[in-house]
């Protein structure tokens, strides 16, 4: 849910560093893997203003990589080796941990999605007062020779000290505004995107005729929010 939430341009509060700086940001935060050579390939501009980074580690393996001009974080990762079979669900979502809160990212494993050829990718967001954060969402892919692939944008360009309003209403209430049939077979309280808002839910993950739904209820008004078919 809300893994493609950021469209638009992101801007990042910190100061902007030089392509110097930011490769040694790069080169400490990924010490922990081993780091044989960096190479600096120009800057980008996207969504977000990065500088491009060719890594080789001691293993082997290779990285394309971008770091924010402004603070100079990791903000994606790729290898072209992301194609070994995928880990189990544990297992990645604890390397997917592990690797997010090394570079700085303070999320916790939210949702997996996995891969019956490929890796298996989790979704991490901050939790705060039982609250998934879902605008600060975090992105990694795994496979059996560890961290594939990693994406941060949705964390750079959303996440603060967020304090929330006292409920209106109860998730026993709420339950009642899902569709006739839906089972629901797990919940949470989650903060979630909505256009240029964050509105404050229930989330209830359903499941009726044999599919898994996601379904998003305004904690304060009931209405529902919004709703995600997971496609398997």
């Amino acid at each position: 849910p809300f893994s493609d939430s950021k469209k638009h341009e992101v801007k990042v509060d910190l100061p902007v560093v030089s392509a110097e700086k930011a490769g040694q940001n790069v080169k400490e935060k990924l010490a922990f893997l081993g780091v044989e050579k960096i190479e600096y390939k120009g800057e980008t501009k996207n969504k977000l203003d990065v500088y491009n980074f060719e890594v080789s580690l001691k293993n082997g393996t290779d990285f394309y990589l971008q770091a924010s001009k402004n603070g100079g974080v990791i903000c994606y990762i790729s290898s072209t080796g992301c194609k070994g079979k995928p880990n189990g669900k544990e297992q990645a979502m604890q390397v997917a941990k592990q690797f997010a809160n090394k570079l700085g990212y303070n999320v916790e494993p939210v949702w997996v999605s996995k891969q019956n050829d490929g890796p298996t990718y989790v979704n991490l967001a901050p939790v705060v007062s039982g609250v998934i954060i879902y605008p600060d969402l975090v992105k990694v892919a795994v496979d059996d020779n560890g961290v594939c692939g990693f994406e941060g944008l949705g964390y750079l360009a959303n996440h603060k000290n967020r304090v929330f309003d006292k409920m209106a209403r109860n998730d026993n209430i709420a339950r009642q505004k899902l569709a006739q049939g839906m089972k629901i077979t797990n919940s949470n309280m989650a903060l979630v995107p909505k256009g240029e808002k964050e509105i404050l839910c229930f989330e209830f993950e359903c499941v009726m005729d044999d599919e898994q739904y996601f379904v998003y209820i305004d904690a304060n008004t009931l209405d529902e929010v919004d709703i995600f078919k997971v496609i398997k």
